[in-house]
């Protein structure tokens, strides 16, 4: 089993899943992403192969769900060249003079992205590996990975957990920086 980690969607207009009540039972409508859905790869989280829904929920795997209130996120991300250099002509030898010539020029572009969230709903279970193996059996499922043929990957993932945003808000910023620096020397 591989370690669990949390993707946000490329889309974010997509409906949230209805969860059964008391977190057992049939999901209703399937949703378009659910728990208990197999992707085939974590780059397309919403190319689901077992699209006509999931199995039902178990009584011994029930869905647990937390609740977090007013919430804010921010992603950065920097980048930046700086190229620079220098020469240097003697110009009277013997008494060791030298002129140098520096310069350089410098480029930085920082975004930043902030989110804030009434809040974040967050829905969870464990799978056990009879559910993932009754999963893997879907008519569904084996057709995909019998497309596959038995030269590629036939590596599947499961969603075991959805986090549900309500009152999203973005911002962004964007700051360039240049900079172009030089100088004689002696």
């Amino acid at each position: 089993m591989a370690s669990k980690c949390w993707f946000v969607l490329a889309q974010t207009h997509y409906p949230p899943p209805i969860i059964p009540k008391n977190g057992i039972g049939r999901m209703s409508g399937s949703g378009p992403v659910c728990l208990g859905h197999l992707i085939p790869d974590l780059k397309h989280l919403d190319n689901v192969i077992n699209q006509h829904g999931p199995l039902d929920v178990p009584p011994d795997m029930p869905i647990y769900t937390t609740r977090a209130w007013n919430l804010t996120w921010e992603v950065n991300r920097s980048g930046g060249v700086d190229v620079s250099g220098n020469a240097g002509v003697p110009v009277a030898a013997a008494a060791g003079l030298t002129i140098k010539l520096e310069a350089g020029v410098a480029f930085q572009q920082t975004v930043k992205n902030f989110w804030e969230f009434e809040s974040l709903e967050t829905f969870i279970f464990q799978p056990t590996r009879e559910y993932i193996e009754d999963s893997i059996e879907e008519d569904e499922v084996e057709a995909y990975l019998a497309m596959r043929g038995p030269f590629k990957s036939s590596t599947v993932f499961m969603i075991t957990g959805i986090i549900v945003a309500r009152g999203a808000k973005r911002k962004t910023s964007q700051v360039r920086k240049r900079a172009i620096q030089g100088g004689p020397g002696l």
